[in-house]
């Protein structure tokens, strides 16, 4: 598809993971446009009214109307337009629920990234086999592409439907063994003129080789590439001798590419790096209640040292699969934050809005650390002090009622109110026991709040700072800028 001709509306009440699906797709999706995202089930309706997109992608579980009756509702007015619905639930009933309405696919959150640009692709086929898109002068090379999409995805269930296929559309690949590889490369177009191959098709941003032989063959094909071209990464997958487990090759090459993770110099990825030594570490052994004290002394360079070695922990020596990295950190933050809020540590509010989705996305073991340390901190601004809490029931209701109204205007005088106490001696009191000023206080609870809408949300800067109790959206930019050194707008373009 040359130009954005296939449209997507996404629904989701949480910013981080409608962001994070726009991104995903508009990064390595092309001939895709978005033209709305909506935060619930009544605002999606309305945008697909508007738009009649080609593809609904919406969460089931959000406040007022569901996924699924947003779906029924749909339905009963007619409309067809497939959805894809997600879901932190791995429940039977809503699947069972989404079966009947006709669902497209139903997706587990945290979302994988191939498992979603994969299923948005067979709905743009589908589209394509439907007929309704004109074919143009490159018909019969889509249709090529999309029978070798099919075949490593493994929907090519037998070897008799698969030899049908490639007899139609690639007649030059032969019985006998094939390997594939995937180039991810900085520019669009790779050249493969130094090399035999079999065919070459682009899927998700890569670029798919498949090779006639086994896989020395393909590592040494793919050395010659790299002798061209240095900027390129590329896997090379096992070798079949199968066209229908063509999909096994693809597979256990997306596997070897995982290990660009450690970002440790190579461009060649075999089967030679993935990890076959079992982990020895489980998540029993991460020591959760010790980094939730070093949150409670505030000392940020502790959190950097404990992360260290957290992180080598894990590695011990080696390089054990990044998806097991991401499951132990993900891990850690969840029981963390637990923790914290079932000492009455935090408040609801920002139980709510820590969200992990994000760790499954990270590019690199340095992006990682990044992540684990920025949200980490973000737990220590926002929890309270080992020093104040359970000593001082007074300082512990006076942040309680700053955290869980952080939304509008807060005088000191109003919580002085609220605890029975003059206004001037609780301001004094405030400042004796936590070392800091009432208004100082107040500020970072909200600056903290606003660069947390900055990153996940869409909102305007003008917009976080009335909903952070700002009147005067000049008055948030100044504060903004004496907290964090750059103004709002200028944070938001550093961090996207």
């Amino acid at each position: 598809m040359s130009s954005k001709t296939f449209s997507i509306i996404i629904i989701d009440d949480e910013p981080s993971i409608r962001n994070g699906i726009k991104n995903i797709i508009e990064k390595d999706l092309e001939g895709v446009f978005i033209p709305a995202l909506a935060k619930n089930a009544a605002e999606g309706f309305e945008l697909i009214k508007q738009y009649n997109p080609d593809l609904i992608i919406s969460d089931i579980v959000m406040p007022g109307l569901t996924g699924l009756e947003l779906l029924k509702n749909l339905r009963e007015e007619g409309y067809d337009t497939p959805v894809i619905l997600i879901s932190g639930y791995d429940e039977f009933a809503y699947a069972q629920q989404a079966i009947k309405l006709s669902v497209s696919a139903y997706i587990l959150k945290p979302i994988s990234k191939n498992e979603l640009l994969a299923t948005i692709l067979k709905e743009m086929n589908n589209k394509v086999e439907n007929n309704k898109y004109r074919y143009d002068d490159e018909a019969i090379k889509a249709a090529s592409n999309m029978f070798l999409e099919r075949l490593i995805r493994g929907e090519v269930k037998s070897e008799e439907e698969a030899s049908k296929g490639i007899k139609a559309f690639i007649p030059n690949m032969k019985e006998g063994d094939k390997t594939v590889c995937i180039i991810v490369a900085k520019s669009k177009a790779v050249d493969l003129s130094a090399i035999d191959y079999l065919a070459s098709f682009p899927y998700l941003g890569y670029t798919i080789v498949i090779l006639p032989g086994k896989e020395q063959y393909a590592i040494h094909s793919m050395r010659i590439l790299l002798e061209y071209d240095n900027t390129l990464q590329i896997s090379v997958g096992c070798s079949v001798n199968q066209f229908f487990l063509l999909t096994k090759s693809y597979n256990s090459a997306l596997l070897s590419l995982s290990y660009s993770f450690y970002k440790n110099g190579n461009k060649l990825f075999t089967q030679s790096d993935i990890s076959t030594i079992r982990p020895n570490m489980t998540t029993s052994d991460i020591d959760s209640e010790s980094v939730k004290s070093i949150l409670l002394t505030r000392n940020e360079e502790e959190i950097e040292k404990w992360i260290d070695k957290f992180i080598n922990s894990l590695l011990d020596g080696g390089t054990p699969p990044p998806n097991y990295i991401k499951g132990m950190c993900i891990f850690l933050l969840n029981d963390v934050t637990k923790r914290l809020y079932d000492s009455s540590l935090l408040n609801k509010n920002y139980l709510e809005n820590l969200s992990t989705a994000d760790i499954n996305m990270v590019d690199s073991i340095g992006e990682l650390k990044d992540i684990l340390n920025s949200k980490l901190k973000y737990l220590m601004n926002i929890s309270i002090p080992n020093s104040i809490m359970g000593n001082d029931p007074i300082i512990h209701r006076a942040r309680q009622m700053v955290l869980s109204s952080y939304d509008k205007l807060i005088k000191s005088s109003d919580i002085a109110e609220k605890l029975g106490m003059n206004a001037s001696y609780f301001s004094v009191y405030f400042k004796n026991k936590t070392g800091e000023n009432f208004r100082d206080f107040t500020n970072r609870v909200k600056i903290d709040e606003g660069k947390r809408l900055l990153i996940e949300s869409d909102l305007s800067v003008e917009e976080i700072a009335l909903s952070l109790g700002y009147s005067d959206y000049r008055s948030f930019n100044r504060i903004f800028r004496g907290q964090t050194g750059k103004t709002p707008s200028d944070f938001r373009k550093d961090k996207v």
